[in-house]
């Protein structure tokens, strides 16, 4: 329930160096997105296992498996969200 009342209380900011519809590709917003939260937990535990001494934990692994699993049914989901929207798209065209 913490994460519906974060999507709730967010809203999405311009950035202010919008210049006549040109936007910064260095200057994004986060719009703390989960797919883009997800992905950078990620990466935050694969780069402190390569300063990692020693022995890699059985947990460490599977943290970072279940990421991976989260990420790729996300990215499942947008997929056939996509092949959705494109599908009424090409009836219309056809």
């Amino acid at each position: 329930m913490i994460f519906a009342a974060e999507m709730q209380n967010s809203f999405v900011r311009l950035p202010a160096n919008i210049n006549k519809g040109k936007l910064s590709m260095r200057h994004l917003p986060d719009h703390g997105l989960p797919l883009v939260q997800l992905k950078e937990q990620r990466r935050d535990l694969v780069v402190a296992l390569q300063n990692h001494v020693g022995p890699i934990s059985g947990w460490q692994l599977m943290e970072i498996a279940a990421i991976q699993q989260t990420i790729s049914a996300f990215e499942e989901v947008i997929a056939d969200l996509d092949a959705e929207v494109e599908r009424p798209l090409l009836t219309l065209v056809a």
